[in-house]
């Protein structure tokens, strides 16, 4: 009788156990789904972080759950332009070895490592209204683009599928229109083209959670048109080139407190027609210099990616190759720049190391085939 009932007692303590673990795995992922809502969806990058550090604090034996809250720990305090990612980042490298998919998430974000062995290309948005004069936010959510059958700004929900408008109809149709735009680093503003038979506007407005745009509007003298927009870190210059009626251009900083303008640099591009302009434009992590590709002076159009040096002005050839090479953005840490190329026949992105002013060492190729591409930014 008592042996029957010590079998009885260890069934039940063993079900106990099985018990306990199914509730704490459940807890640890209403914990995670809390802190990815507070980050993602709220914009509560702080609120996040000190949810992430509960979730490693109580994730005990569990080396899977404490790895992954370290790294969107981590993604947190990057977007913040905290430093404390960096100490994060390594941490998993040199404590989670063996997790495997957040060590590599890790290196992506110190620039040790290849993004195409950490995660498959995927189609985000297909279809007949897809637009490239907008730019993706830097949480990876949205995107903008021109609705050209009315002239609306709109803004894509990649994660739900859902787009709305953020400017009303052209009125008269087809009289205005807006065109080039981007979306600031913390996501809370925007800056876009718009053009009427008036000419061409800077409009900056704040992004609100429903309804339409309220901007400021700034003219820039002897602008025709825009070619690409991109915010400073700090949200206070935006970045951008425009052409002018002479078919010379320039590229420069308009404030975004009152729409001054400092012109960095002057662009003669009537010898090069067509294939003249920077295909977009990207300041560093660090706000210090401004990356773009123009044409090489060859007449094959070859096209050649260099950094401005914010501060005085210097051009300093970043990619140089007998290659059509175009720019693609920075990587989310800053050390690297990424660019496409065709310098092994097919079109592929290739990573260049870049710190103090110039190019260090030989560009890395991170996927070998991406086709001709363009690059709409690059998500943290």
């Amino acid at each position: 009788m008592k042996r029957a009932l010590v079998i009885v007692i260890a069934v039940v303590a063993l079900g106990a156990g099985v018990m306990v673990q199914a509730q704490a795995a459940r807890s640890a992922e209403v914990q995670m789904k809390s802190a990815h809502q507070k980050a993602e969806v709220e914009g509560d990058l702080k609120g996040a972080i000190e949810e992430y550090k509960k979730i490693v604090a109580g994730a005990g034996s569990n080396r899977a759950l404490a790895a992954e809250a370290l790294v969107r720990m981590a993604d947190c305090y990057q977007k913040l332009g905290v430093a404390e990612a960096q100490n994060i980042y390594q941490r998993v490298v040199r404590e989670f070895a063996d997790q495997r998919e957040q060590v590599a998430l890790a290196r992506v974000r110190l620039g040790g490592a290849s993004t195409a062995n950490v995660r498959s290309d995927r189609a985000v948005w297909t279809g007949p209204t897809v637009d490239l004069s907008g730019r993706v936010s830097p949480d990876g959510r949205f995107l903008t683009y021109v609705d050209w059958e009315d002239g609306r700004l709109m803004m894509r929900d990649l994660a739900q599928n859902t787009t709305r408008a953020l400017t009303p109809a052209a009125a008269p149709l087809y009289s205005q229109s807006a065109q080039w735009s981007a979306i600031s680093r913390d996501g809370k503003q925007i800056v876009y083209e718009w053009g009427s038979d008036d000419g061409v506007e800077i409009r900056i407005a704040t992004l609100p959670a429903s309804g339409f745009l309220q901007p400021r509007r700034f003219v820039l003298p002897n602008a025709s048109s825009f070619s690409s927009f991109d915010w400073s870190p700090d949200g206070k210059w935006i970045a951008t080139t425009f052409d002018r009626p002479d078919g010379t251009g320039e590229i420069g900083l308009v404030a975004a407190a009152d729409g001054s303008f400092r012109s960095l640099k002057l662009v003669d591009r009537r010898a090069l027609n067509t294939l003249r302009n920077p295909t977009s434009i990207f300041i560093s992590l660090d706000g210090k210099y401004l990356a773009y590709d123009r044409p090489a002076s060859d007449p094959d159009h070859q096209r050649v990616v260099f950094v401005l040096a914010i501060g005085d002005g210097r051009e300093i050839p970043a990619v140089v190759h007998s290659a059509n090479d175009t720019v693609m953005g920075w990587t989310p840490d800053g050390t690297r720049l990424l660019f496409s190329s065709d310098r092994r026949g097919a079109v592929g992105l290739w990573a260049q190391p870049f710190s103090d002013g110039q190019a260090q060492g030989p560009p890395e190729l991170l996927k070998s085939d991406v086709g001709p591409s363009y690059s709409l930014g690059i998500a943290a």
